[in-house]
């Protein structure tokens, strides 16, 4: 015997625990609203079909007994249904929630990576080019003065805008107004860097005793010390910077990777100036 999930009680308006007499007295006072003699509604004779089979039912005790059971077995079967349901709901929100987690590990991991690779990269960068900066260092402060040799020449050239003295080694090409009142048997000096031999400073002295000071200094060609000594110093603030970021661990790859170029541009921009 099957009532397909049909619900009596709220056809009549009760509730699953009303006893035989609510019964009767909900069926009566529903069968005179909806009775098609007294209701002339289109929807009347459903309604009073519905209100008498619900009656039938609930008013005969095996009848009623049989659709308790069956109506009780549906809401376990609808209470598993949804319990499975939550379940499998729980179990994708867990899948999902463990595959979000296992992504944003492997996210995290890479930009770590990336990190550590930009800032050995700022640090590698900033240790070459503060060796550099104490080689040129070296270089600069490790500078000493030639032994005095006599002009054996000084001529004009480039149009007379400049003299050529020309000792026993080498040719030095100075201003024409420093060149004035320098004459052939002066003592030149000149300070040169100690690797790169880079021309410092030059320094001329009388052959014979003079009251006056001794010695006098010229201008040098551009060199990297004397023109370009800016460039040393942006080395070395570069460097000092990727370094930096080394040791701290910034975690700002821009920052890193901007020190490290800037060191490395610095360098090149030094090496062309020596080469040139």
């Amino acid at each position: 015997m099957a009532f397909h999930n049909k619900d009596y009680y709220h056809e009549l308006g009760l509730t699953s625990d009303a006893d035989l007499e609510a019964i009767k007295k909900a069926y009566r006072n529903l069968a005179k609203k909806v009775h098609p003699d007294r209701n002339q509604q289109p929807e009347a004779h459903d309604r009073f079909v519905a209100i008498a089979e619900a009656y039938a039912v609930l008013s005969d005790p095996v009848r009623k007994r049989v659709y308790d059971d069956q109506r009780r077995n549906n809401n376990q079967e609808a209470l598993q249904r949804m319990a499975e349901t939550f379940a499998r709901a729980q179990e994708l929100s867990r899948q999902r929630a463990e595959a979000l987690y296992r992504q944003r590990q492997a996210e995290l991991e890479t930009k770590q990576k990336e990190e550590a690779r930009w800032g050995r990269f700022a640090g590698l960068s900033g240790l070459i080019g503060l060796m550099f900066c104490l080689f040129f260092l070296t270089d600069y402060l490790g500078a000493s003065w030639t032994s005095p040799e006599p002009i054996q020449q000084k001529r004009r050239v480039n149009g007379g805008t400049h003299y050529l003295l020309v000792t026993v080694s080498h040719q030095y090409l100075i201003e024409q107004f420093e060149g004035r009142g320098l004459n052939v048997g002066w003592q030149l000096q000149a300070r040169r860097s100690f690797f790169f031999d880079f021309l410092l400073k030059l320094r001329v002295s009388p052959p014979y005793p003079d009251p006056q000071p001794a010695h006098r200094f010229l201008s040098t060609p551009p060199n990297l010390y004397r023109t370009f000594f800016f460039f040393p110093m942006l080395l070395t603030i570069f460097s000092l910077g990727a370094l930096l970021t080394r040791w701290i661990s910034l975690p700002m790859q821009r920052i890193q990777l901007t020190a490290g170029v800037w060191t490395w541009l610095s360098l090149t921009l030094l090496t062309v100036l020596m080469l040139v």
